[in-house]
């Protein structure tokens, strides 16, 4: 990011680089230094910090199969989640990045821990950004800024619009911000993106926070008398869990007749099933009812969901609904290319998990997002399992 900056002032991008490296060290707060300058900090319950680096790979479906394009990522390292307090920080930069009072970028307002090279990135971008510098220039000439008593930051750059990012990389920071609350009797001012889509504002109601203030990001800089900084979320047990349990108690219970799910990608550009008109009726002769999330409110997602016996459909962020239910079967359907979290999600979450690897329906595309060819004869055999499964 740096780089191609410097490059349009007219230096090398060799040397523009460099200059991305030289003081990384010194410009960037690691979890571990967060949690020592913190005025305080806690930790959160958690019961998933005895699994490996390795477990996303050690249990990823298909992984005898030569054929199968596997990429690993999501990188979980489930560490032990926390919350920390910062005294005089601010707010800076196109990512809404914390910087404390020594202009440190605190890396856990940027990406989870193993993302290195993109918090390497978004470092640069924040220290070149204006807001960066507004800051910076004011704290040295002792000018005002904005200010608040007491914020937490809820901002995505990139991908916007995407519920599976919002939902477990923002929304599910709000963890450690309502156990903060509840261990200090503070009202946290919530920093939002400002073309936030409307699910995060109802996210933000019913996990407890309609009264708290909310300041719209639009670059800033904004000062803070203190800043809540939750370590990046990962998907772990406990976190999945406190999500659902506290959406779940907050939306009302409807009669809801729907026992088996598939969620639709059939609008999308990408990721679609090519066939899905051979694959429709098959859903329909077992009772799968095809649905479009994005035709029905959060609300209602949830009362479809939170008793549904088993959710089918393509890799997307649609397979994220099954976070609603106590215990569900899950059956993801791949492209070729295997790739987390949902098999990881549905392992957490203690849910019958099955998949089933199609084919690659074109060559244009990068591999992740190309759309589909299932086989009927084989999706037909494996949904009738599926549907009859205890």
């Amino acid at each position: 990011m740096i780089h191609k900056i410097l490059g349009k002032q007219g230096l090398p991008k060799a040397i523009a680089k460099k200059a991305t490296s030289y003081k990384y060290d010194g410009l960037v707060m690691s979890s571990y230094e967060l949690q020592a300058a913190a005025s305080r900090s806690w930790k959160l319950e958690e019961r998933s910090t005895e699994l490996s680096y390795s477990y996303t790979s050690d249990i990823a479906p298909h992984s005898d199969d030569p054929s199968v394009h596997r990429r690993p990522q999501p990188d979980f390292v489930f560490r032990h989640p926390f919350v920390a307090e910062l005294q005089d920080a601010a707010v800076v930069g196109p990512r809404a990045a914390v910087l404390t009072r020594d202009n440190k970028v605190i890396a856990d307002s940027l990406k989870r821990p193993a993302r290195h090279h993109e918090i390497h990135a978004h470092t640069a971008g924040t220290v070149l950004s204006r807001s960066y510098l507004r800051h910076r220039l004011s704290r040295l000439i002792g000018t005002d800024e904005r200010t608040v008593e007491v914020a937490a930051v809820l901002h995505r750059k990139s991908s916007v619009q995407n519920f599976y990012h919002w939902l477990i990389e923002r929304l599910l920071t709000l963890r450690g911000v309502s156990h903060y609350q509840e261990q200090t009797g503070t009202s946290v001012s919530l920093i939002v993106t400002r073309d936030a889509p409307g699910f995060v504002y109802d996210f933000i109601d019913h996990l407890g926070f309609s009264d708290n203030e909310i300041i719209r990001w639009d670059g800033g800089p904004i000062r803070a008398d203190k800043i809540v900084v939750p370590s990046w979320p990962e998907l772990t047990a406990s976190g999945l869990e406190w999500l659902r349990e506290r959406m779940v108690a907050s939306v009302p219970a409807q009669q809801n007749s729907v026992e088996y799910v598939y969620v639709s990608r059939q609008r999308t550009a990408q990721r679609k099933v090519t066939n899905f008109d051979e694959i429709e009726p098959i859903l329909w002769s077992y009772d799968v009812e095809p649905i479009f999330l994005g035709d029905i409110s959060l609300e209602e997602e949830i009362n479809l969901l939170r008793s549904a016996d088993g959710i089918v459909g393509p890799h997307g962020a649609g397979l994220t609904g099954m976070i609603w239910p106590d215990h569900t079967k899950v059956l993801e359907l791949f492209n070729g290319v295997v790739i987390p979290p949902f098999y990881l999600m549905a392992d957490l979450l203690g849910h019958q998990y099955e998949s089933i690897l199609g084919e690659p329906a074109e060559m244009e595309r990068s591999r992740r997002h190309r759309n589909t060819y299932i086989a009927p004869e084989e999706f037909e055999e494996r949904l009738a399992g599926f549907v009859n499964a205890d």
